[in-house]
């Protein structure tokens, strides 16, 4: 079945006021377009300097996102944004039978680590004027967003584990991985 709402850019959905109402630098802008599958619009000097590379080539949007910048630069709000509430509310479930435990995760070594990326995504369902009204139920771990299409997502912390068991069987529609530097020692061993 087909999305009764026509889904915003992701650009949109981030910084509009009457979504998520983000304040993100131009550099942040240029993230969120290309996660979008569009051209960021910085200066070939700008895209060396924060992005490793000169140029964009457009594909789509990317299935992962590794973002690796320092402390206070937006990472964990623009991943709770893009990767649990966007693709919570506008992601393709048409695969999915209607009765089907559709979730989004918020993974960390340790849910204290994973508590603020959390807050961002349950704090902007709260404080938005459009997307209140998709918060159906929320606790310290978990919250139930109703999608216009009467569908339901589960966006939770979860402890990582060891090859990503408590992750399977389910429907998923996006996942951040809070500290993901700490995952490495995990992936080594």
């Amino acid at each position: 079945a087909a999305h009764p709402e026509a889904p915003p850019s992701l650009e949109e959905f981030v910084t509009s006021p009457e979504y998520c109402n983000f304040n993100a630098s131009d550099v942040q802008r240029g993230l969120i377009r290309a996660l979008d599958g569009l051209p960021p619009g910085l200066t070939p000097d700008q895209m060396r300097f924060h992005f490793g590379a000169a140029g964009f080539a457009p594909g789509g949007r990317p299935k992962l996102a590794v973002l690796e910048c320092g402390v206070r630069a937006g990472k964990s709000l623009i991943a709770a944004l893009c990767a649990n509430l966007y693709c919570a509310l506008y992601a393709d479930l048409s695969v999915a039978r209607p009765d089907e435990l559709i979730k989004s995760f918020i993974v960390a070594p340790r849910l204290l680590q994973a508590r603020g990326t959390f807050r961002h995504a349950m704090g902007t369902l709260r404080n938005s004027p459009k997307l209140a009204k998709h918060l159906k139920s929320a606790n310290k771990e978990s919250m139930i967003v109703e999608r216009s299409d009467g569908r339901e997502v589960e966006i939770l912390l979860v402890a990582a584990s060891p090859e990503g068991k408590n992750l399977r069987s389910t429907w998923v529609t996006g996942a951040v991985f809070s500290g993901a530097i700490g995952f490495l020692g995990m992936w080594l061993a």
